[in-house]
Parts: C-alpha cells; sequence; structure tokens
C-alpha cells in the first residue's frame, strides 16, 4: 500500500512538471521575435508648412508713432453745432504676410445719446482714401495727391452701431500684406433747427413745440471705430 501510494503521487508530479514546462513553452513562443522583410520611404527635405498672419495695426494719426499735431481719433471733438463736418485723418497698416480680404466698418459708443442712436439728427460720416498721407494747412481742404477714392457715401452712425450693423466700403476694398492706407473720416452734425426762449427747454423753431427725440443741445458720445478685415477665401491648390 505505501509503494502505491508513493507511486501515484510521484505520477500526478509528472503530470504538473509537464504542465508546467508546456505553459512556460508557449509564453516563449508568443514573445519571440518575428523575422521578416519590410521597407520604408521618406522624403528629403522635409515638407515645410508655415501658417501665414492676418493683421491690422492699431489707427496711426498724423505725427510721429501715431501722435503728434495731425487730427485723427484721439483729437477730440468738442463745441460741435448743427451743420459742422470735422474731418479726421487715419491710418491703417495690414503689417501681416497674408492679403486680407474685404474691409468693413462699424462704431460703438459708450454713451448713449441722438449722436449715434438717431438717424436723423445724429452723426454722420463720410470716409475717402487716398494712397498717400493726406495734406493739409491750418483749417484749408486736405488734399491727396493723385485724387481721393470715395469709400463710404455719407452714413448715419446708429446704422453701423454695433458688430452686426457693419458696412462695406464702395468696391469692397482690401489691403494687401504689408500695404498702408490713409483714410479721411468726415463727420458731420446735420442741420437741426432748435430754440431756446429765456433759457428754457429747446423747442421747435415756433418756439412752442417740442422736439421730436428730444434736443441734441449737450450731448455727449465716445465713439470707437472699429475697421473690421476678413479672411481671403480658403483654397484648395495643388502646388
Amino acid at each position: 500500500m505505501l509503494t502505491k501510494s508513493i507511486s501515484i503521487i510521484n505520477f500526478i508530479g509528472g503530470v504538473a512538471t509537464l504542465a508546467a514546462a508546456s505553459f512556460l513553452g508557449v509564453a516563449t513562443v508568443s514573445t519571440g521575435v518575428f523575422a521578416g522583410l519590410d521597407a520604408v520611404s521618406q522624403n528629403t527635405p522635409a515638407l515645410s508648412v508655415t501658417n501665414g498672419t492676418l493683421k491690422l495695426d492699431a489707427p496711426l494719426y498724423p505725427g510721429t508713432g501715431g501722435t503728434g499735431s495731425g487730427a485723427g481719433f484721439s483729437t477730440s471733438i468738442t463745441g460741435l453745432v448743427p451743420g459742422d463736418v470735422i474731418h479726421r485723418f487715419v491710418t491703417y497698416k495690414n503689417s501681416g504676410t497674408l492679403a486680407g480680404g474685404t474691409l468693413s466698418l462699424w462704431i460703438t459708443d459708450s454713451g448713449s445719446s441722438l449722436l449715434t442712436s438717431d438717424a436723423t439728427v445724429g452723426l454722420k460720416v463720410t470716409i475717402s482714401k487716398c494712397a498717400t498721407a493726406w495734406a493739409w494747412t491750418g483749417n484749408a481742404t486736405a488734399t491727396c495727391s493723385g485724387g481721393a477714392t470715395s469709400w463710404l457715401a455719407s452714413t448715419a452712425l446708429s446704422a453701423i452701431k454695433s458688430e452686426t450693423n457693419k458696412t462695406g466700403f464702395i468696391g469692397s476694398p482690401s489691403l494687401a500684406a504689408d500695404e498702408t492706407v490713409f483714410l479721411k473720416f468726415d463727420i458731420q452734425l446735420p442741420d437741426r433747427t432748435e430754440r431756446r426762449t429765456n433759457g428754457g427747454t429747446p423747442t421747435a423753431a415756433d418756439g412752442v413745440t417740442a422736439l421730436t427725440g428730444g434736443t441734441i443741445q449737450g450731448l455727449t458720445a465716445a465713439i470707437t471705430w472699429t475697421l473690421y478685415e476678413a479672411q481671403l477665401a480658403a483654397t484648395d491648390t495643388n502646388a
């Protein structure tokens, strides 16, 4: 009985040993390096890819570095009366490496008054473009060497107030890379008749009828002019 017991134990041990050996053999095959042939092809030199840049520099005014004696947006308009036309000369540059798409314009006003909210008695703007800097002396009419081009007919600021209401320019102009454009903004307060009697509230010329929308006197606006440059249409190119 003792001999048979030992024999059975040895047999079982042999099976266990064999199973372990088989398991190790499978593991060795599955992690072995596969031998075979392959090939690759690589371009030399490497394909160079760069992005372009689309930029519009901050507006500059006549003078050095955007400041000086010239009349730009940084020069306040004061004492405005109906019929006045005030000229502001502004230089823009596309300093990017890409040509821009069509340009457009809108304004915002941090205040709230008839000056920028009323289409009839509020401010209007007309814009002309020159290929070179505008020139003037004192209050003489500004001149453009080579002749000016009309970019925007007289437009009420109320019509272009906010990006949603931006306006395009005549001829859909754009700026090439590194191109500068010189613009003249003619800002006008339209004619308006008001009468103030004995220091009282302004009325219509008859001295009795109330003014529609209120008086145009004593109002304030803080206007930001935004020139917008679109991207050119994307292209699908074989080159």
